[in-house]
């Protein structure tokens, strides 16, 4: 019975924690009817280039970004993020392509951080789980942060907490 209640207990925390490590899969096998099979048609996944998401100016390299912000005296929003991240992507195509969310990012110097690359980055933030997004002052200190996913809605409420 104890077990029982563990299992379940442990597979909760694990939905509600977000994206903790890439998945692994073991290989599919392949199929033995006559007919070929084709893939069904798939939406494009929106590019995980912080170059390339919607009208927001992101920036990758973190040093240079506070730097920017302590010159300009503007707050950061640092996005970190990982390619096997379901949740991450999810952001990519809503959240950071909303018109509202990309004009309200102006107030911020925006930068995106790939936790399998910006290893030192996230280890200085102690990111555990993907999405996760801080709130930084110019200062380069922790204002606010926000795990897991969050909509277009929620996003812009964080940002206007966050001057």
């Amino acid at each position: 019975m104890k077990a029982t209640i563990l299992i379940a207990l442990l597979v909760v925390a694990l939905m509600v924690a977000g994206c903790e490590a890439p998945k692994t899969t073991s290989p599919t096998p392949a199929p033995t009817a006559a007919k070929p099979v084709t893939a069904p048609e798939t939406k494009p996944v929106a590019s995980l280039d912080p170059a390339k998401t919607g009208d927001i100016a992101w920036q990758s390299d973190f040093a240079k970004a506070v730097a920017q912000a302590k010159q300009e005296n503007k707050p950061l929003i640092v996005d970190f993020w990982a390619t096997w991240c379901g949740p991450c992507k999810q952001m990519e195509e809503t959240t950071w392509q909303d018109a509202k969310v990309a004009a309200a990012s102006a107030r911020f110097i925006m930068v995106k951080q790939d936790v399998d690359k910006a290893q030192a980055v996230a280890a200085k933030f102690k990111i555990e789980s993907v999405p996760t997004i801080l709130f930084l002052g110019s200062d380069g200190q922790i204002k606010n942060q926000q795990v897991g996913g969050v909509d277009a809605t929620e996003m812009l409420k964080l940002m206007q907490q966050h001057k």
